[in-house]
């Protein structure tokens, strides 16, 4: 499999015919995944339209809100779920915060530039090669 920097050589050198073919290729490879996601996706729905639901009679339509809290603090997997669900978050924040400087710093490129240049698909349709070091002018 080419790296970035050899799609992005491929590209340049690429006629417009070469160039769509190549994005094509690399689209192609993303594509089944998402499709398969999706499909499961539908039939989670189905089984969710079609499954019996109980019919729940409601006596008491007032919610008291210290009972609740007190029953959901006294079960142990819905404590454990929320403090899971606190440190995914936290890490998520910490691995894109760094993200967010260690891909710009590894192409050579400003912050606000990356948005713009890292886009693949987008830079292989570009008619004019995109060069991500600054140039000697």
């Amino acid at each position: 499999m080419p790296s970035f920097e050899n799609l992005e050589v491929l590209a340049a050198d690429a006629t417009e015919q070469q160039a769509q073919q190549l994005m094509e290729q690399q689209l192609t490879k993303v594509i089944t995944p998402y499709l398969i996601v999706g499909l499961i996706l539908v039939a989670v729905w189905i089984l969710t339209a079609t499954t019996k639901m109980p019919f729940v009679i409601e006596s008491d339509r007032n919610v008291n809100f210290a009972a609740t809290t007190r029953r959901l603090v006294r079960n142990p997997n819905y404590v454990f779920a929320v403090i899971a669900q606190f440190f995914y978050v936290g890490a998520q924040i910490s691995v894109w915060t760094c993200t967010v400087f260690y891909i710009p710093d590894q192409l050579g490129i400003s912050g606000s530039e990356a948005p713009r240049s890292c886009h693949l698909p987008a830079r292989l349709n570009c008619r004019k090669p995109i060069t991500l070091a600054p140039s000697d002018q």
